[in-house]
């Protein structure tokens, strides 16, 4: 008999059941995969290319002098931003939203690679395309080792260089006249300006007062601040003192703002002659004098009015000689505070302050250990002042460099400058007579303290603008001619026979 095959129907059970196994099936792999991509345990997870962090206070964190050149820049500044991580956008730098070209910035070593873009600040020019941002900056270029690997200081850091921002040796110059306007400016060590504050502090403690060294101290400081007078403006001054008293309600320690930055000779002076007449107290606290001192070059607190961005930053720190802490032999200074002394040390490194330690007397005219690694990085000094109660003026070798010259001359037309305008600060202006064609200027300055640079800058005078006037010039010149040689000539009188 013939095979009945069996319906392809299934009976409402059996669907129930394979609906369920399939189900099963489809969790045990769902879960099989999760199991795959989970990270371990113990095993980090993927790092994100952006971490989110709480925001950008405290820049920079782990800091590096970046050298940013010209380059192909036609201007003299270049524009940079970071990415803000909790915000996940691009924003203007925390610290320098612009920069000058060929200078030395500190920078966060943590974001030069994916999260630092920068781009040229030039004139807008309808025959060149606008710059564009470029992401990340070549920490180790040989420009970046050669030009900054040492810190700032009062001397800036690398050689005295000048930038010329105009005429540009990029594109030609036209102009109506043969001249050109000289713009740019002598950058010492880098920095452009020679604005300088300073900060002195002055050790009060009973023991420097024992020692008769108090008045002294008042004095030094009195002829430095006569010395940087011509220049107070520029120059700021602030004084401290560690420690006086007790300390007040509130405060960690004794030192004292005796008076914020300031260009006030007057008021200098009136604050210093007040210290000496009040006389020295208190126990010597090197490290928190140290720290005292830092905050009136910083706005991170104290009763100080902060340093100026742009100036060039000096801590002039007096301090008794006689004491272990830092001066004395390794062997008599306790751990933790050669730490933290360290540790202020290269706070000031990373903010740019020059740190000129003066021992007020000592046993040995060498740095002690810990007063060589706390100048390591920082190109401030050590000095031992060996009689202090008889010198008046041992403050005076602090360098504090500007510009006393600066000379533009066209070594094409052998012309020199004309109403040339400089300040001390670096940045000068002045008109040269210019040739057609090619031009080449050199360009010298010199400082305080004698060093030297030039530079020779080339450019091209495009003259068809002057042709045109001379042309136009001529032109009406014989048509001034033509007009005077006509004549009229009037008939003659008289009859014939």
């Amino acid at each position: 008999p013939p095979v009945t095959p069996r319906s392809a129907t299934r009976s409402p059970t059996a669907t129930r059941a394979l609906a369920l196994v399939r189900a099963l099936v489809l969790a045990h792999l769902v879960a099989l995969a999760l199991a795959v991509l989970a990270p371990r345990p113990g095993a980090a997870a993927p790092p994100e290319l952006f971490e989110p962090t709480d925001s950008l206070v405290g820049w920079p964190r782990d800091p590096v002098y970046v050298f940013y050149p010209r380059a192909s820049c036609r201007g003299s500044e270049i524009e940079l931003e970071v990415w803000h991580r909790p915000e996940r956008k691009w924003v203007a730098h925390p610290a320098h939203a612009r920069v000058p070209v060929e200078t030395c910035q500190l920078e966060d070593a943590g974001v030069l690679w994916n999260e630092l873009r920068w781009r040229c600040v030039e004139p807008p020019d309808a025959h060149v395309p606008a710059p564009s941002w470029v992401r990340g900056i070549d920490v180790f270029d040989p420009d970046v080792m050669e030009r900054c690997a040492v810190s700032r200081d009062g001397d800036g850091f690398g050689a005295m260089t000048i930038d010329v921002a105009s005429p540009s040796s990029q594109m030609p110059l036209r102009a109506a006249e043969p001249v050109a306007t000289v713009e740019g400016s002598v950058r010492l060590g880098g920095l452009q300006g020679a604005d300088y504050d300073v900060v002195i502090a002055i050790d009060t403690s009973a023991d420097v007062g024992a020692r008769g060294l108090l008045a002294a101290q008042v004095e030094a400081a009195r002829a430095f601040v006569e010395r940087a007078r011509p220049r107070l403006g520029e120059t700021r001054i602030g004084v401290v003192s560690h420690p006086n008293v007790r300390p007040r309600r509130g405060e960690h320690t004794g030192a004292r703002t005796e008076i914020a930055l300031t260009d006030d000779a007057a008021a200098l002076d009136r604050a210093l002659v007040a210290l000496g007449a009040r006389g020295a107290a208190g126990a010597p606290t090197f490290a928190s004098g140290l720290a005292f001192a830092l905050d009136a070059l910083q706005f991170t607190g104290g009763d100080a009015a902060g340093a100026r961005p742009h100036a060039r930053l000096l801590l002039v720190m007096l301090a008794d000689g006689t004491r272990a802490l830092p001066f004395g032999p390794d062997a008599q200074q306790p751990a933790n505070a050669r730490a933290q002394v360290l540790g202020l040390a290269r706070r000031a490194h990373e903010h740019g302050v020059a740190l000129h330690l003066y021992a007020l007397g000592g046993a040995s005219s060498e740095p002690s250990t810990l007063v060589a690694e706390m100048l390591r990085d920082n190109r401030g000094r050590f000095t031992q002042v060996l009689r202090p109660d008889e010198a008046r003026d041992y403050l005076r070798d602090i360098r504090m460099p500007y510009v006393t010259s600066i000379s533009v001359r066209n070594e094409t037309l052998g012309a020199d400058a004309d109403g040339l305008a400089y300040g001390t600060g670096g940045r000068f202006r002045g008109t040269v007579p210019v040739a057609f064609g090619h031009n080449r200027l050199h360009i010298e300055a010199r400082s305080s303290d004698d060093e030297h640079a030039a530079v020779d800058h080339e450019f091209e005078f495009d003259g068809s603008l002057v042709k045109e006037r001379l042309r136009e010039a001529e032109r009406q010149r014989l048509e001034r001619m033509k007009r005077r040689r006509e004549v009229t000539i009037e008939p003659e009188d008289g009859g014939g026979e």
